[in-house]
């Protein structure tokens, strides 16, 4: 039977479309696949990097607690002294620090040009009295003597005349007597205006040089100058300050304070470093420097004269506590703990770390004593 021409047209027709669409179909087919990505790299083969280890060894020795107790120097005496005048100009410092004085010797003065004059006024009245009391007194005695005379004469005279003659001497004799009892008054009340004038002129020279004493500074006690104000030109004194201060550093004599100083007890024999040399010094009682014991202060003196000591001079004393000898030790840092055990690392033959089970004694100084798991020799591991 012959086909529809019809249907022979769509048949032909949807042929030719396959035969367009198929390429097409291919090529979008392809944009649906997942992209292939590149391989990755072949692995980098490295040679095998051994681990290293700082490892310390097992000694046998001694272990030393030690504390290092600071201390302060603190001259058995020790003199300050200051001015107790202020607004004053100072005028003369004549001392440096490290001078040595002696008792008695001036080290400081303030202008004291006022004073000065008042002060030599004041004794040039003052010897005016005594000189006019003195003159007054000569001049008394010189009066005195010739109305004794006077009246030695009257008397002789009385004794060898006779009647009214010798009546009236006896009136003489009187007028004589009370002349002279009169002049020894007067010379008496004379003699007690000057010398309360003396006294008050005295207590007046006393009041001008305690003036000038406030404007000196005197050296109390011998030892060394510790301690000078710097001052310049025109510098102004300070009412009570701190001027000079002067140490007797023929006992030197540093204190530890606070709870170290119950460390110490008095004969022991300690080493004090001082500004990089060391003293050797003993421990003393307080009172046998004339100090305050107290509970809290301990005094060491050393044992040789240090003359060259500051004022504020510290030292540092390293003081052993403890001491175990002939123990094996290892640093205190290669002990560790795992699982409530001290232990430390080793290596074994094939150079792999292995755990060490240790009793551990006694440390101090950053090493531990091994009591049990070691043996001097042997190597563990610090890092």
């Amino acid at each position: 039977m012959e086909k529809h021409p019809l249907k022979r047209s769509i048949t032909s027709t949807l042929m030719v479309a396959m035969l367009v669409l198929s390429p097409l179909a291919a090529l979008c087919s392809c944009s649906f696949l997942p992209v292939e990505e590149d391989p990755p790299p072949p692995p980098i083969l490295r040679s095998y990097e051994k681990v290293e280890y700082t490892l310390v060894e097992a000694t046998r020795g001694e272990i030393v607690e030690t504390v290092n107790v600071p201390c302060q120097y603190a001259p058995a005496l020790e003199e300050t002294l200051s001015f107790s005048i202020g607004n004053l100009p100072i005028t003369n410092v004549y001392v440096s620090n490290g001078d040595l004085v002696s008792k008695g010797d001036i080290l400081a003065e303030l202008d004291s040009t006022d004073v000065d004059l008042q002060i030599e006024a004041q004794k040039v009245y003052l010897e005016k009295l005594k000189l006019e009391l003195s003159r007054l007194i000569e001049t008394h005695k010189a009066n005195l003597q010739i109305e004794t005379l006077k009246l030695e004469s009257l008397i002789e005279k009385h004794e060898a005349a006779e009647g009214d003659e010798k009546q009236a001497l006896v009136s003489s004799i009187e007028r004589q007597n009370q002349a002279i009892s009169s002049m020894i008054e007067a010379h008496e009340l004379q003699s007690d205006i000057y010398n309360i004038r003396l006294n008050v002129a005295r207590e007046k020279l006393d009041e001008l040089l305690d003036m000038k004493s406030k404007r000196v500074l005197i050296a109390g006690i011998d030892g060394t100058v510790t301690h000078v104000k710097d001052v310049g030109v025109n510098s102004y004194s300070t009412e009570k300050e701190k001027f000079i201060t002067i140490a007797d550093k023929s006992t030197s004599v540093f204190k530890v304070s606070g709870d170290k100083a119950s460390l110490f007890s008095v004969g022991d024999s300690v080493e004090i470093q001082i500004a990089g040399t060391y003293h050797e010094a003993t421990v003393v009682d307080a009172h046998e420097l004339n100090l305050e014991r107290s509970d809290n202060i301990t005094y060491l003196q050393l044992n040789e004269t240090a003359f060259d000591i500051k004022e504020n001079a510290t030292g540092l004393i390293s003081l052993e506590l403890n001491r175990k000898e002939n123990v094996v030790y290892v640093p205190s840092s290669a002990v560790k703990t795992a699982n409530g055990q001290e232990i430390v690392y080793m290596l074994d033959e094939d150079n792999n770390r292995t755990m060490q089970k240790v009793v551990t004694g006694f440390s101090a100084d950053g090493k531990v004593e091994i009591k049990d798991g070691l043996k001097p020799g042997d190597l563990v591991i610090l890092e």
